[in-house]
């Protein structure tokens, strides 16, 4: 999945299967453990780097690749992370893909009068280019979405930019990301998230609060100007 895009990043790269038989040497490797060992997520161990430096500056490396850099962050831009079942194998069981909901346009419609808030997509990463999505995410100043790969696209979003992550899981890979980039960062957990693929009513007023406390000043009421004949 991900071929095109280390093309695009790198311009060339040779997977370690396809290396000449009889040993291989290199002036320089780096060897990052699988998932969830790597030392990047040791929040409490001593690092010899500045973990928020080197995250941007691998975020801003492939920014640049791609050309977008220096695109604005769009003031009150919602993106809403629609997750599509993805089946990695052809023996995979499709029915115990649970972080799918089907009603994320609830959350829209709950937003969308908020003075602040200038648009709301709500979109599915796959239909996309990985440039769409780059895109999508730097432009945006909220990033709302279930446990799941599309939300690795915080790593391209602006230092004032948020992400609300409805996490199922109990997983806190998001957490440590973005706090790695330094971005504000907000978990709803549960593990009832999704009801028969629907966002509960109690997440969905979760979500709005997370949104309100993003944009305290919605919480005021509006004032009602008095005329006098």
């Amino acid at each position: 999945i991900l071929d095109p895009v280390w093309a695009d990043v790198f311009g060339n790269y040779t997977f370690v299967q396809h290396l000449p038989p009889g040993g291989v040497c290199f002036d320089e490797a780096i060897l990052v453990p699988a998932g969830y060992e790597t030392p990047l997520f040791d929040l409490t161990g001593v690092m010899p780097f500045d973990k928020q430096q080197l995250t941007n500056a691998f975020s801003n490396f492939v920014l640049s690749r791609y050309g977008i850099l220096d695109v604005p962050m769009k003031r009150g831009k919602i993106i809403i992370i629609d997750r599509a079942p993805f089946v990695a194998h052809p023996r995979d069981n499709h029915d115990k893909f649970k972080r799918v909901v089907s009603n994320f346009n609830s959350i829209r419609k709950r937003l969308r009068n908020m003075p602040e808030v200038s648009s709301i997509d709500i979109v599915r990463m796959e239909e996309l280019t990985y440039k769409e999505q780059l895109r999508a995410f730097r432009e945006s100043e909220i990033a709302i979405g279930t446990h799941g790969a599309g939300l690795t696209n915080a790593l391209y979003m602006h230092d004032t930019a948020n992400v609300i992550e409805l996490n199922p899981t109990g997983l806190d890979y998001f957490t440590v990301l973005c706090r790695m980039k330094g971005i504000h960062y907000k978990i709803i957990p549960s593990h009832s998230t999704v009801d028969d693929g629907k966002l509960t009513k109690q997440v969905i007023d979760l979500v709005v609060k997370a949104v309100l406390d993003i944009y305290p000043s919605a919480r005021r009421p509006k004032r009602i100007r008095k005329t006098h004949a």
